[in-house]
């Protein structure tokens, strides 16, 4: 048996696997036939949930996939968002066959890429590449899943298009 350390993973997280709040949402392909999110014009808070699919996680310790970074491609149109936060967040797997809560999130510390650090930045009418680069990177056990939200908050006349997202990670079998 061979073994596996590989840092230059990367896997595509498509738009329709995601979760979306606030507003009138529909699936459109650009110009470029590009398939995204759009969120029609209107005022009001806005939420985009993106579960990061990696296909190997481990229940040892530093085995299965290590998550180090991820991009979110998205457009801002017409007028400038009024805020935008994101999180990283880690949440356990109930335990048993029954539960009668859902366990909590964790939020993950991570920094913004340069362009982004600025939070007007984020904000701005334009397409970005908002990459989110995890503290101390992610090995993500059997028993938990990862998610990235995104929260923002719209005036009158703003239209947002999500594309998906990109992982950066590390593969070790």
């Amino acid at each position: 048996m061979g073994y596996i350390h590989d840092t230059g993973m990367v896997a595509w997280i498509p738009p329709d696997v995601g979760v979306y709040y606030g507003g009138t949402w529909t699936f459109l392909a650009g110009a470029e036939m590009t398939p995204s999110r759009h969120r029609a014009a209107a005022a009001g808070w806005f939420y985009v949930d993106m579960p990061l699919l990696i296909p190997h996680q481990n229940r040892n310790n530093y085995k299965g996939c290590r998550i180090s970074k991820a991009t979110l491609y998205y457009l801002v149109a017409s007028a400038n968002l009024l805020s935008l936060t994101v999180y990283i967040l880690a949440q356990d797997f109930p335990g048993g066959y029954t539960f009668a809560t859902w366990p909590a999130e964790t939020s993950l510390g991570f920094s913004y890429d340069s362009t982004h650090q600025t939070a007007s930045n984020r904000l701005t009418q334009t397409y970005h590449a908002l990459e989110l680069t995890l503290s101390s990177g992610r090995w993500i056990s059997g028993g938990e899943f990862l998610h990235v939200k995104l929260v923002a908050e719209a005036p009158a006349g703003t239209a947002f298009d999500f594309y998906g997202m990109k992982v950066d990670y590390t593969l070790r079998l």
